[in-house]
């Protein structure tokens, strides 16, 4: 058997993981019993950590390397009897780990061996509190059982002032025993998983390094590109001109903020709108259902009264602009945001009324697509869009109107996409994409503080008709709003997959304390980024020496916030 070399060991439902490969989750909302060990396993991601998830049976000590540092129980308690306790126990014996895990019932073999369990009261309260940190409001009122159990246990975090964890020492390790079901708690109140994240760090044995992303925002727009602006009657606007594009650099600009724009790549002519059609500059002849590159294409006609001027090439120059400014990034929003069989819409007589029409990757589409595999795959057809135009592989797929299917994943993990940014957030883990319900995203004019409560980036949506519709200072002001509620940061979805390509190794050394920082080389990181240090028990270094991909890194701001934890801010 192989060794489990990753950081965190994860013990999974059986059940669970069957249902994981190639993609683990759905995209929607999952009750917690069917996705404890993805939710630990995208936390523990999000948190900069490397993970691995195995089924509780298949737990081995003699499989736990001298890399692992937590054990996680993400799995109901019939499944952990008396012969994957007795692995545990071997492990903690054996390593310096921290084990977390729910407390289980009287005569549990967990309760057995930690000496805690859940009684048959319970406690009620709306603040969480955790050691080392001030206490955080719930939005409604929590109610968990009561911990009972060993003296020698050594309270860790409370609601209101009832203790909701203990930490208590275990072989050469420690064990953190919850009276919660994390996944619950992170569903009843976002502080739930600050708290999961906290639990995690300051009961540590070893030193480590994790991600800072509080009060980070990710500005998504979608649409510039599309042809839907010109054929959906509900959206019609111009795209967005040149001055504008430059008023929104200003925005981005001014708040040191960058933002992900889900382009689309492909335009399509609908041949039945009176007009004149520019490719390069130069006016082209019509043919109804044709797909020209949207970044050569100007559509000039008259519509509600009025010129209207559709000048995505100028667009797209606007967006290389800021592209070159580190900006914004593009990231690829369908091939042409329209049912694959333009046939059909092209003869749908609600094709410029039914939104069902502007769904690229929904289940009729995939359907048709598999009738007709003849025909090249939307996705394929971007991505070739995207290198010939922006000389770039896209980190992430924004499906037109959210709408997907399992086989568009599949898709986007063979053509090597890293993300797919939907309401919930899903990424690369190895092989497979992980639905992360720990992110959000919310629309943009939607500020609130409570989005900022887990700690985790939110991603706040937009479309280019937004700001055709209401200006640049509907963006600022969202902008601004979002900083009253919390926001510290505003980056782009690239620099998100970017920071979750990160490896970092936290240790102490003869010369003092080393911090090696390794990146993908296929996502540069960010110029800008924090980390938190967690030093338990130890006290924070004055100094510290910090390598980035082998090359050392002259000494960086270090703010201490406790005894033994700091905020890193790296700026390059």
């Amino acid at each position: 058997m192989n060794e489990l070399i990753s950081s965190v060991c994860i013990l999974a439902d059986p059940r669970e993981l069957g249902a994981s490969r190639p993609v683990w989750g759905t995209g929607g909302w999952l009750p917690p019993d069917e996705r404890r060990a993805l939710d630990w396993l995208t936390l523990c991601r999000l948190m900069g950590l490397r993970a691995e998830v195995i089924a509780a049976c298949e737990l081995r000590a003699s499989r736990i390397s001298s890399a692992t540092r937590w054990l996680v129980v993400a799995c109901g308690h019939a499944l952990i009897d008396h012969a994957v306790v007795h692995q545990l126990r071997a492990a903690m014996d054996a390593s310096p780990l921290l084990l977390v895990c729910q407390a289980g019932g009287a005569g549990h073999p967990l309760a057995e061996w930690l000496g805690l369990d859940l009684g048959l009261e319970q406690t009620t309260g709306n603040r969480l509190r955790w050691r080392g940190n001030p206490s955080v409001e719930c939005a409604k009122p929590l109610t968990l059982p009561c911990l009972r159990g060993s003296a020698d246990a050594r309270p860790v975090a409370w609601l209101d002032e009832e203790p909701i964890a203990y930490e208590t020492n275990e072989g050469r390790g420690k064990a953190v025993v919850t009276a919660f079901d994390a996944s619950e708690l992170r569903d009843h109140d976002g502080a739930g998983g600050a708290l999961l994240a906290g639990l995690f760090s300051i009961c540590a044995t070893h030193a480590h390094a994790t991600l800072h992303w509080q009060g980070v925002l990710i500005p998504r727009m979608d649409d510039p590109g599309s042809s839907e602006a010109l054929h959906h009657r509900i959206y019609h606007h111009t795209c967005l001109d040149r001055p504008q594009w430059r008023d929104i650099a200003e925005v981005l600009r001014d708040r040191h903020a960058r933002m992900s724009v889900g382009y689309v790549s492909g335009w399509v002519d609908s041949g039945d709108k009176e007009g004149t059609l520019l490719l390069d500059g130069n006016e082209t002849a019509r043919e109804t259902g044709k797909v020209h590159p949207s970044p050569r294409v100007c559509f000039e006609c008259r519509q509600d009264g009025r010129t209207a001027s559709y000048d995505h090439r100028e667009e797209y120059h606007a967006l290389q602009d800021l592209r070159r400014e580190g900006l914004l990034e593009v990231e690829v929003h369908g091939h042409t945001h329209i049912f694959p069989d333009r046939s059909a819409w092209l003869a749908a007589p609600d094709r410029f009324d039914n939104r069902n029409w502007f769904r690229e990757f929904g289940q009729a589409a995939a359907d048709y697509l598999d009738v007709h595999s003849e025909l090249p795959h939307p996705l394929d057809e971007a991505l070739a869009a995207f290198r010939e135009y922006f000389d770039c592989i896209p980190s992430t797929l924004i499906c037109p109107g959210e709408v997907f299917t399992q086989r568009v994943l599949v898709k986007a993990l063979g053509c090597g996409l890293m993300q797919v940014s939907s309401y919930y957030l899903a990424f690369r883990h190895h092989d497979r994409l992980c639905w992360a319900q720990h992110v959000c995203a919310p629309y943009l004019d939607q500020p609130d503080p409570g989005w900022f409560s887990s700690g985790l980036p939110v991603v706040g949506c937009l479309h280019d008709f937004d700001i055709a519709l209401h200006g640049t200072g509907w963006l600022a002001e969202c902008l601004d709003r979002w900083k009253d509620a919390g926001c510290r940061r505003i980056i782009g979805l690239d620099d998100l997959n970017a920071l979750l390509q990160l490896r970092m190794e936290l240790a102490e050394t003869p010369r003092g304390w080393l911090l090696q920082l390794r990146s993908d080389p296929a996502w540069p990181l960010p110029r800008s980024f924090e980390l938190m240090l967690h030093f338990p028990g130890r006290g924070i270094p004055q100094t510290i020496e910090m390598t980035i991909d082998d090359m050392a890194v002259a000494e960086q701001a270090i703010v201490p916030l406790s005894d033994d934890l700091a905020l890193l801010e790296i700026a390059r």
